[in-house]
């Protein structure tokens, strides 16, 4: 492939800067900081998934909420507010 300078250009600093960002990694645990990174990414924020997609209170729902509570006296302590 031919590449412009100007992409070129772009490629070797982006080169240069992953060297830089890699430099402290022993070449042969790369892989290894790569694939845990990743199973932290979908085990880590999966378990979160149901709760923002089937539990998530809108900003204005909350804030509805807290104001109620603020300007009423409540009956009890604590309230869910998220079901």
């Amino acid at each position: 492939m031919h590449f412009s300078a100007s992409t070129k250009a772009i490629i070797d600093k982006f080169c240069e800067q992953m060297v830089e960002l890699t430099r402290h990694i022993p070449p042969a645990q790369f892989g290894r900081y790569l694939s845990v990174g990743a199973l932290y990414t979908l085990f880590g924020d999966g378990k979160f998934a149901p709760f923002i997609v089937f539990d998530y209170p809108y900003v204005k729902d909350l804030v509805k909420t807290t104001m109620r509570f603020i300007e009423n006296s409540t009956h009890h302590r604590a309230y869910n507010v998220c079901s």
